[in-house]
């Protein structure tokens, strides 16, 4: 097997640029000074968590080089741990890249590598066929609807909150098992991380949930944003409800951070031959080849630009789409993407019987990972059911003119003072929700209703993740600067 490897690392090499070959011994140095020196690596397990994206490709792709060629000049060598948390926006395409990029690799066979999936907050060996688990698409879909209705829509908050608050428990349970890691590399910067951290110490106060935690740390930031993402399932589903996640595991040991960012950011350009010719990775036109989590978020968020501006605004779908498609040039430049595929990307719209096609896509994604139809995508737009139901007649008026009459019974029904199945019956087909979960909502404020910012508008006005981009408003003319999924 040792003859394989090494044939491993010189294809590897042969799609290095020299670049990439001075950051490999860049690499190589960090996680011997990690390690208390390159002697003693064969007793060290590094962490990558890949999200299947290309930033998480070229980091896997630089971290293997490292263990093979420490390998080749020393008796031993890192264990590799490869850590992956599965959602309903990483469609097949991603799980696809992953396998080839394991495959050219040589991950599957080789003692040294442990490759392991986070699903419905448990740690399982990878399987490249396993389906997601039937629990972990309910978390994700009863996630988007109800997120979607208390935050007015907003396609980033309904889409990325859950997800995101959940990568913090998701890094703790891939630290912790089987014995835990030693050091973990990280794509982000510290600046980033700094970011994330003050974010989530700002929100945590505001919360009223404490403030521990070091600033800079890594550590302390996963502790953090863990307490926030329990704060937050409380919120929305009650405590009854959220308290049936599984506790959060605690690290015994300090994990070494080793930072990737510099290394990775050098001619981002020149990543694109490692990435195709070698690791087979594929830019889904879904993902419209900048989320870094490669989910095909962009595609939903796009879809749901174009619905609120025909269904809520009374324009056209086609400009609703054209103002979230403001944002992807910008953000397939930032990621090196060479011109013709940022043009490849984007004619996938750009001719109107080409966005029927992108409509229909994006109802067969909606459908496919989170079991959620147009109708009801519509109904969280106009948030009907949020602070009494206050905008429930608007709703009614515009999507179910048939249904007016009916609007005091149903205000009865949301309110628990009448039971009634038909109503009960078309409430749940139009939001996709059950009576309890809509009764919930019906006594919950929105982002933008009065009194004290909820936690989902704290969590969404001081978000770190995402791209700042300039789009233009087009009802106002003026140019805002907003945040979407990408980096």
């Amino acid at each position: 097997m040792s003859n394989i490897y090494q044939q491993v690392l010189e294809k590897l090499l042969e799609h290095f640029t020299h670049a990439q070959r001075a950051a490999l011994q860049l690499l190589v140095q960090r996680l011997g000074v990690a390690a208390g020196g390159i002697d003693r690596l064969g007793q060290f397990k590094v962490l990558v968590a890949h999200g299947g994206g290309s930033t998480s490709g070229q980091c896997l792709a630089l971290v293997r080089a490292a263990q093979l060629s420490v390998a080749v000049r020393h008796p031993g060598t890192f264990q590799l741990r490869v850590a992956t948390y599965r959602h309903s926006g990483m469609g097949r395409a991603v799980m696809e890249n992953i396998e080839r990029g394991y495959a050219a690799l040589s991950l599957h066979d080789d003692p040294r590598v442990e490759l392991l999936v986070l699903d419905d907050q448990q740690v399982h060996p990878y399987d490249p066929l396993a389906p997601l688990s039937a629990a972990t698409r309910l978390r994700n879909r009863t996630d988007l609807l109800v997120n979607g209705h208390l935050s007015g829509g907003d396609g980033r908050t309904s889409l990325c909150h859950g997800c995101y608050l959940g990568r913090a428990d998701f890094y703790q349970r891939a630290m912790t098992c089987n014995g835990g890691v030693q050091a973990m590399v990280s794509a982000q910067s510290p600046m980033r991380q700094r970011r994330y951290l003050a974010w989530g110490l700002r929100v945590a106060r505001q919360a009223g949930l404490g403030d521990r935690g070091e600033e800079g740390s890594g550590d302390s930031a996963l502790d953090v944003i863990g307490r926030l993402g329990e704060a937050y399932y409380r919120q929305m589903y009650g405590e009854k409800i959220g308290s049936r996640r599984l506790p959060r595991p605690r690290r015994k040991a300090h994990v070494h951070w080793v930072h990737m960012d510099d290394l990775l950011a050098v001619a981002p350009q020149q990543h694109w031959r490692l990435l195709v010719e070698f690791l087979g990775f594929r830019f889904s036109a879904q993902a419209l080849g900048f989320s870094e989590t490669a989910c095909a978020n962009p595609l939903l968020m796009a879809h749901l630009r174009g619905l609120r501006a025909e269904r809520v605004q009374q324009r056209t779908y086609a400009e609703g789409v054209e103002e979230y498609l403001q944002a992807a040039p910008q953000l397939m430049t930032r990621k090196g993407m060479p011109d013709h595929l940022v043009d490849l990307m984007l004619s996938a719209y750009d001719d109107p019987h080409k966005l029927q096609e992108r409509r229909v896509l994006a109802n067969e994604h909606g459908q496919a990972n989170y079991q959620v139809s147009e109708e009801q995508l519509t109904c969280l737009l106009f948030s009907p059911f949020v602070d009494g139901g206050k905008g429930l007649a608007g709703y009614l008026v515009r999507c179910h003119p048939e249904c007016v009459a009916a609007l005091a019974p149903l205000h009865q029904v949301l309110q628990g003072s009448r039971n009634d199945e038909p109503m009960t019956r078309w409430l749940v087909t139009v939001s996709g929700l059950p009576i309890q979960a809509l009764r919930r909502l019906y006594s919950q404020r929105g982002a933008s209703g009065p009194g004290p910012q909820t936690l989902i508008a704290r969590l969404r006005a001081g978000d770190p993740d995402g791209a700042r981009v300039q789009l233009l408003d087009p009802v106002t003319g003026q140019t805002t600067t907003e945040r979407v999924c990408g980096r």
